[in-house]
């Protein structure tokens, strides 16, 4: 394994125990300050919005990934493409969902899933974490995200701290991702400039995202709905505090998760670059 793979890894992976510490300590002081009550119902709402997260992005993170492995400038120019179909996506299945929520939960919940709303347009608008991750550059999304993760449990901690108002929570979850796509979006048009395909080629770019990205989007949303399955159970079953214990213990036994990923998205970048024969031995 090349050592700039290696050390893309490492990178990758040291952002992730940035959030686990946050996740073990922080996330679970403000389970403790305010109850499994208010925990299920931001547990629930993020749930939510993973899920239409998950169907905005379409797949099309792996697809970007391989065309900027390959060539630079055809997969800035998917950026750009990728980046309106995803917001198009985004705002048709989250209006429904807020409809929904606003009609049939209680104010709390819609309050956490508004922001959870917000916080998905920041995620679905990022297309530079691709960018970087594919030219190997993870030090400046780790560096990015660890800032966006540092803040978010910082107001979260201060919140619980204080008894604040807990729809002050909202706040640290906007922040979690917004201060992440900032800093990636300054860095990367200080260095990069727009390549949006001529008007009368956008339509081939959007069908190849489209045709490319559904069969990985399938994938994905199963897979979404799969491990999502459980708190929407108890959701619709249980109370809040029930579902506040059981996201709770789901978010600190699943943590670990990171490191075979960091490896395998390392690894990835190198495997695309090579020419098929290469690759296959």
């Amino acid at each position: 394994m090349k050592l700039s793979v290696m050390s893309n890894a490492a990178w990758m992976m040291s952002e992730k125990i940035v959030s686990v510490f946050g996740i073990i300590f922080v996330t679970s002081y403000v389970a403790k300050s305010f109850g499994p009550t208010v925990f299920g119902q931001m547990a629930f709402s993020t749930s939510l919005f993973s899920m239409v997260q998950t169907v905005a992005i379409f797949g099309i993170e792996t697809i970007l990934f391989k065309c900027i492995s390959k060539s630079a400038p055809k997969g800035l120019r998917l950026m750009a493409v990728a980046r309106t179909m995803r917001l198009v996506l985004l705002l048709l299945t989250s209006i429904p969902v807020l409809i929904w929520v606003w009609y049939n939960m209680q104010e709390n919940f819609l309050a956490f899933a508004l922001a959870s709303f917000i916080s998905s347009v920041f995620v679905t608008q990022d297309t530079f974490s691709v960018y970087n991750n594919a030219r190997l550059a993870s030090r400046l999304n780790t560096i990015a995200n660890s800032a966006g993760l540092l803040l978010g449990f910082a107001m979260s901690f201060t919140i619980a701290w204080l008894h604040l108002n807990p729809l002050w929570l909202t706040a640290s979850i906007v922040a979690v991702t917004l201060v992440p796509y900032a800093i990636k979006r300054v860095n990367f048009y200080r260095e990069h400039q727009d390549l949006a395909p001529p008007q009368d080629k956008r339509t081939t770019y959007l069908r190849y995202l489209m045709y490319a990205g559904l069969p990985l989007a399938i994938s994905s949303i199963f897979i979404s709905v799969q491990v999502k399955a459980a708190q929407m159970f108890l959701a619709g079953i249980a109370s809040a505090r029930d579902l506040g214990l059981f996201a709770a213990a789901n978010t600190i036994s699943a943590s670990w998760i990171f490191i075979p990923v960091a490896i395998i998205t390392s690894c990835f970048s190198e495997i695309f670059r090579e020419r098929g024969a290469a690759a296959i031995k």
